[in-house]
């Protein structure tokens, strides 16, 4: 029986490829985004390959737009097995007294309001499934680089989050995981290249690297799928490094 499975941010970047590979294993996708184009776009294409996949416009920071997410799955499966947590914004390398209130609150929202309103509002369903939440974190939470402060403390309470979710949901055979990508070639790499020199940026990210190079959306939609599979069942509270071995 196919598996029911929400990708948030799933119109493009990592949650695209996430949605796909879970959709070419035959699972049934919900794609969730504010990029109504985009997210028509991917579940037309997922369908033409003969996956099994629907769009609705979700803005994760919002309750009522979360709420609407979650009856729209429902109705569509009747269930939820696996919820990935992926929307994510960043901002352009800055000093923390740079970044406006509002703009902080931003992006709290989207990165960390939008995992407890969703993940909280899922609970009911994935326990009923015994089902699993992997959520989309970043290297930078652990291993910050200069300009990134905000978005790597919205980062690392989302790891945190993680943790102490898996130790609540356990006993329901409730599975809890994290992913840490480093800097990936995705739309959101532009805002963390910055405008100055983007390239001479990439260079210097890239020599911090031990494999050399950025990470792939295909990089991080492996693992995702790994940890969201049979294969995984005895992992819960981890934060799997996708990072070409920058954190060691």
């Amino acid at each position: 029986m196919a598996r029911s499975i929400i990708v948030t941010g799933a119109a493009s970047g990592f949650g695209e490829a996430i949605a796909r590979n879970f959709a070419a294993a035959g699972d049934a996708v919900m794609l969730a985004d504010t990029n109504e184009a985009g997210g028509q776009r991917v579940a037309h294409e997922i369908g033409a390959a003969g996956g099994m996949a629907r769009f609705q416009h979700t803005d994760v920071a919002d309750t009522r737009s979360i709420q609407q997410l979650i009856e729209a799955t429902l109705e569509w499966r009747d269930g939820i097995d696996v919820l990935v947590n992926n929307a994510g914004i960043t901002h352009p390398p800055l000093p923390a007294e740079a970044i406006e209130e509002e703009e902080f609150d931003r992006i709290f929202a989207v990165n960390f309001k939008s995992v407890y309103l969703l993940t909280t509002r899922a609970i009911p369903s994935l326990r009923a499934r015994r089902g699993c939440i992997v959520n989309i974190a970043s290297i930078t939470a652990e291993h910050p680089r200069w300009g990134q402060s905000v978005y790597a403390a919205t980062k690392g309470a989302m790891i945190s989050f993680t943790r102490a979710l898996a130790i609540e949901l356990a006993p329901d055979g409730v599975r809890v995981n994290a992913v840490a990508p480093v800097a990936s070639l995705t739309g959101m790499t532009k805002d963390t290249l910055g405008s100055a020199d983007p390239q001479a940026r990439r260079r210097q990210i890239e020599a911090t690297i031990p494999l050399g190079r950025l990470g792939e959306a295909s990089d991080i939609a492996g693992v995702v799928t790994f940890l969201a599979s049979p294969a995984a069942a005895f992992l819960t509270g981890m934060c799997v490094p996708i990072d070409g071995g920058r954190s060691i």
